[in-house]
């Protein structure tokens, strides 16, 4: 979310940013893999690129297919979850990019963005396909926009909620119509998109959970719209399963709907990354919303 929210990735991504995705990163991931191909490269691509990337693995099955008939495998992202050893595999990502592509460089500036206008995608070699979903995921952040999603303990509750969510999923295979649709709650789509975004461990643990092949075909994604009556049905499954409400504070299934609460309380500038209570980690805040 801190990275969808920053300036770099906002509205950066078009036509050129989808080639220099295809023709230039993935190629370059491939190469610099680790373990025979098994292990992702510890490198940070250009933030257009990584943009495109990201929006790419939240299309897991099409994700999948991309890579196996490009590659014969699965381009995997790397797990860097600490800000140091992000900065390092950029730079390390920026070196290597300058020595393989030296005509192209790797961060775009303003000026640079000419090829990334949307409006001639029909006459561009740009994948569409691949810019449509880009598109789909530019609001995307702004659904999180809470100052609570930030926290730890709702990160440990929305774990729970999307285990069980998964579990909903394999008990819908068996004992369900085949057209049951389920709608996942914010805190689930979170927990959900995350996943996803590290595309080898999410093919792992939906095999092992016997899901693999009825994920997409249950769950609504991001950006589909729902009917109220599978909204509806969704929450009676979940309350016959687990005995307990599907919509929880800060866990709602349509963002729009409290949409005036945040507003009334400012929630966009309190979720701000800037925050310097979130940078120095000993300040944690309290929010009277929380309340």
């Amino acid at each position: 979310l801190a990275f969808l929210r920053s300036e770099s990735a906002r509205g950066n991504a078009g036509p050129r940013s989808v080639r220099r995705y295809e023709e230039m990163w993935l190629p370059l991931a491939a190469d610099a893999a680790g373990g025979g191909g098994e292990e992702a490269a510890m490198l940070v691509p250009p933030p257009d690129v990584h943009l495109v990337w990201l929006c790419h693995c939240f299309h897991h099955e099409s994700y999948v297919a991309y890579c196996a008939s490009r590659f014969g495998r699965l381009i995997d992202r790397p797990s860097i979850l600490d800000a140091e050893n992000e900065e390092h595999a950029a730079d390390c990502c920026r070196d290597i990019w300058a020595a393989r592509y030296p005509l192209e460089p790797f961060d775009l500036d303003s000026s640079e963005f000419d090829g990334n206008n949307s409006n001639g995608i029909e006459n561009d070699s740009a994948n569409s396909e691949i810019f449509m979903m880009v598109q789909t995921y530019a609001g995307l952040a702004d659904h999180f926009a809470s100052p609570f999603v930030s926290e730890g303990v709702y990160h440990v509750a929305a774990r729970r909620r999307y285990t069980c969510f998964l579990d909903l999923i394999r008990k819908g295979v068996c004992t369900t119509r085949e057209d049951t649709r389920l709608v996942p709650s914010l805190d689930i789509l979170l927990m959900w998109l995350a996943h996803q975004s590290f595309p080898a461990s999410y093919a792992t643990d939906m095999t092992l959970m016997s899901i693999k092949d009825s994920v997409m075909k249950m769950v609504v994604s991001y950006g589909e719209v729902a009917s109220e009556e599978t909204v509806e049905r969704t929450r009676i499954l979940w309350e016959e399963a687990y005995d307990e409400p599907y919509d929880l504070s800060g866990s709602e299934v349509d963002a729009a709907a409290v949409g005036t609460a945040r507003e009334a309380f400012h929630w966009q500038a309190a979720a701000s990354e800037e925050d310097t209570n979130r940078l120095y980690k000993g300040l944690q805040p309290r929010f009277l919303m929380e309340v």
